[in-house]
């Protein structure tokens, strides 16, 4: 008797188990400061509409750092939703991202499938693109002079127009700064610089 109680109860379970819908949310392994990034969320196997709430925070003080998507998964959308998230500049600031601390917080509520509210922690890059320093030679010498050209990509790589201030650095000191003008596309600045005789 007590083995079909506990056959009775393990079935009980497993079909409690196997009528919980699941669900599936992804998303990039690096999010990038001012850039719309591509969240999905979807649910299989429910049978009633479910409630989501997904956002970007830093976990460290609790602090919402992008726009909160309130969303509703049905029968009409397949239990599916993409939505776009995005951290600006100034909301990076209030919240308290800085380049040391280079991690964000994908925060996600689903009450009908759990009670607490599930975190993954993700990287984030402060800065969207990427820049590249071109020079006529490999290699300088004290009072030679360095022609150099830059220019950025954005992370579609793309050119991008954002400004570049470059500075020679030596022993923690600033010991020379180029003359630079740009030339053509906005994106691509061309200059010189004469090295020191001192290094």
């Amino acid at each position: 008797m007590e083995l079909l109680v506990m056959l009775l109860c393990a079935s009980w379970c497993i079909s409690v188990t196997e009528g919980a819908p699941s669900y599936l949310i992804t998303a990039p392994k690096i999010v990038r400061v001012d850039v719309k990034e591509t969240v999905t969320v979807q649910v299989f196997e429910a049978h009633e509409n479910v409630d989501a709430i997904i956002y970007l925070m830093n976990q460290i003080n609790m602090m919402v750092c992008s726009e909160i998507h309130r969303i509703n998964l049905n029968h009409t959308n397949n239990f599916t939703d993409v939505i776009l998230l995005q951290v600006l500049p100034e909301k990076a600031a209030q919240c308290g991202l800085t380049i040391r601390r280079l991690y964000i917080t994908l925060a996600a509520l689903i009450p009908n499938l759990f009670k607490t509210r599930r975190l993954v922690h993700l990287h984030l890059l402060p800065k969207p693109y990427f820049i590249f320093i071109e020079t006529d030679k490999p290699t300088y010498q004290p009072n030679d002079t360095v022609r150099f050209q830059t220019f950025s990509l954005d992370h579609e790589m793309k050119l991008s127009s954002c400004n570049v201030k470059m500075q020679i650095w030596h022993s923690g000191n600033v010991v020379a700064e180029p003359r630079s003008h740009s030339q053509g596309s906005e994106a691509v600045c061309r200059g010189e610089v004469n090295i020191p005789s001192s290094l």
